[in-house]
């Protein structure tokens, strides 16, 4: 599946991946496999965009007050 990034969609497509999007948590959800880890990718897509060099971990901001 290729994935489409949102601001190069109409309106009207944001509005159908939402609802196809919310339509399969609902059917998850209530099929009880809805996984609730908090995880948003798996642990395939990882692997596959650490080789592909997209991933990436993003840094903590420092605290205010400290040495740059």
């Amino acid at each position: 599946m290729q994935k489409v990034k949102i601001n190069d969609m109409a309106p009207e497509e944001i509005g159908e991946a939402v609802d196809r999007a919310l339509t399969e948590v609902h059917a998850e959800y209530a099929a009880g496999t809805l996984d609730l880890s908090g995880r948003y990718y798996t642990d395939e897509e990882l692997a596959e965009m650490r080789a592909l060099g997209t991933y990436y971990i993003a840094k903590k901001p420092k605290a205010a007050g400290t040495a740059a």
